[in-house]
């Protein structure tokens, strides 16, 4: 059944990782920068102790998460675009006539999403887990759809 499904893009599904999270990279950071903000108070070593290590989930896990995804995704990024100058060189110039845009619900469906999550508090479990569970579907809708 995957056999008969469009192919809509032929990158690898690492790359694919990398483009997205490189294309969400500034709603990392910000998000990242608010929730260290918040949580500034409890940033101190605590040992590692199960409270330690739960507290520093609690408090820090989103912006853990997020920042090894950013280095992944940046390393990802360079990796694919290294690639791609590789490959290009047996490749030939052409020129682009015309563009359109066939993804503009997609990206309104999307924003619904990412608006809110700038004034959200990242102070709690279900809060974080809500960011990583939207950003799952996102990413998602991502690498099935024509942004590449």
């Amino acid at each position: 059944m995957a056999d008969n499904k469009k192919n809509i893009n032929n990158l690898h599904g690492l790359a694919q990782f990398a483009l997205f999270v490189s294309s969400y990279l500034p709603l990392f950071f910000l998000i990242i920068v608010r929730q260290v903000s918040e949580n500034f108070d409890y940033f101190h070593w605590a040992g590692f102790t199960f409270i330690g290590v739960k507290f520093f989930v609690l408090k820090f896990g989103l912006s853990s998460v997020l920042t090894l995804a950013s280095i992944v995704g940046c390393f990802g990024f360079i990796q694919t675009f290294g690639n791609i100058q590789e490959v290009a060189k047996n490749g030939f110039p052409v020129k682009v006539k015309d563009v359109k845009n066939k993804n503009s619900e997609s990206i309104g469906y999307i924003a619904t999403y990412i608006i809110p999550l700038l004034f959200q508090s990242f102070s709690g479990w279900f809060e974080c887990l809500s960011v990583l569970f939207i950003l799952a579907i996102i990413y998602r809708i991502y690498i099935n759809s024509s942004y590449f």
